[in-house]
């Protein structure tokens, strides 16, 4: 169970960097999102969990909710980090800073 749980948090920790990376580097193209990558395994470390008979932090539905909600909230930020990004920069209105 921790091997997929582990697996889920290295994705969501690359989903908080991706941001970056992409603005740091705009010229490189072929980034890519696949939430098939965390989703696998967190269903994996739901079964574990749910075999092995685990409660409290560690049940089934623990694991689900806590990676679920670190997944939706890692594509939020993929998301809104550029755009933050793009309003600091060039202004709400797309008007350019000197």
């Amino acid at each position: 169970m921790t091997i997929p749980l582990l697996m889920v948090a290295m994705k969501v920790i690359w989903n908080f960097g991706l941001p970056y990376a992409m603005l740091k580097h705009p010229e490189k193209k072929g980034w890519s999102i696949f939430p098939l990558i965390e989703c696998a395994p967190l269903l994996a470390s739901m079964a574990v969990a749910w075999m092995a008979g685990l409660g409290g932090d560690y049940s089934p539905g623990r694991i689900g909710f806590v990676g679920g909600l670190a997944i939706v909230v890692s594509y939020l930020h993929l998301l809104l980090a550029p755009i933050g990004y793009g309003i600091v920069v060039h202004g709400i209105l797309g008007e350019k800073h000197d």
